[in-house]
């Protein structure tokens, strides 16, 4: 009897010790998984940018030609329905990007040149601007998430 009194005794002792390891197991467990959903999450961001800018890279060029083709449209057609409809398309595409959060960059004229966001395609002398003010953005640039994809490429004014 006093062997099992013993041993009683002893796992007492052992219990506090059994459960405060099982505890900090369990913690460093339910901290492992939040890091776990953390990282997942973050994935998840990082897959999701990735894919607006590769569709961003296939759609640009298009969407390039359907405002080059707006541009060059003559006058006597601008009112026909066919290039009214392109014009749509391609206004439609830009909304679909302002939902994607898929910010526009499109300077206007006289503002600063910024090479961050900015690519100077030709320069030319101007009277109205101080130098490296944007004349002209011939290509409208495009951020995703606050990472640039492209910049706007425009003319940038020279001294006279």
């Amino acid at each position: 009897m006093k062997k099992i009194n013993q041993k009683i005794e002893q796992s007492k002792t052992g219990l506090p010790e059994a459960v405060a390891s099982l505890q900090a197991g369990w913690q460093r467990t339910q901290a492992d998984f939040e890091n776990y959903k953390k990282r997942v999450e973050q994935d998840r961001a990082n897959w999701s940018r990735e894919a607006k800018i590769e569709v961003l890279d296939k759609i640009l060029p298009i969407l390039d030609n359907l405002h080059l083709a707006s541009a060059h449209t003559p006058n006597e057609l601008k009112e026909n329905q066919w290039v009214q409809g392109i014009n749509h398309i391609a206004k439609q595409i830009e909304n679909n990007f302002d939902e994607l959060g898929i910010e526009k960059i499109v300077p206007d004229p006289g503002n600063k040149f910024d090479h961050t966001i900015h690519e100077a395609v030709s320069t030319e002398q101007s009277k109205k601007y101080p130098e490296d003010s944007i004349l002209e953005t011939k290509y409208a640039g495009y951020k995703v998430e606050g990472i640039l994809i492209r910049p706007a490429k425009v003319i940038v004014s020279k001294k006279s």
